[in-house]
């Protein structure tokens, strides 16, 4: 509603498939950005950091509240974006402990892909 008011763009939902690996998810990507070039908006919903049941509300409002994982599994994420290098997105399971805790389930973190 705030991005079209017009109503005017068709859309269509797709789900995370949850036998698809990360590599299959991020090639359809990589296949939906063409359609970026066609004026199609392409939306995903999820999160780098998954873990509710550990948010730290009562430290909530520092600077960059979060534990320590959080942020660097954060910064890792940020780090391998910015830097073109997927393959370590795609193998995140295996990127250390920081990675295993921010995603602790695929369906929120493959919408990155």
């Amino acid at each position: 509603m705030h991005t079209q008011p017009e109503a005017d763009a068709p859309i269509i939902q797709l789900s995370v498939e949850r036998t698809l690996s990360p590599k299959v998810h991020f090639e359809l990507g990589e296949r939906l950005n063409e359609l970026r070039h066609l004026g199609v908006m392409i939306l995903g919903s999820g999160n780098i950091v998954h873990k509710l049941q550990m948010i730290d509300f009562q430290n909530f409002s520092r600077k960059n509240h979060g534990f320590d994982w959080a942020i660097e599994a954060r910064v890792f994420v940020n780090r391998c974006i910015a830097e073109g290098n997927y393959r370590h997105l795609l193998d995140y399971a295996r990127q250390g402990r920081s990675m295993q805790l921010a995603v602790p389930t695929p369906e929120h973190y493959l919408p990155l892909q």
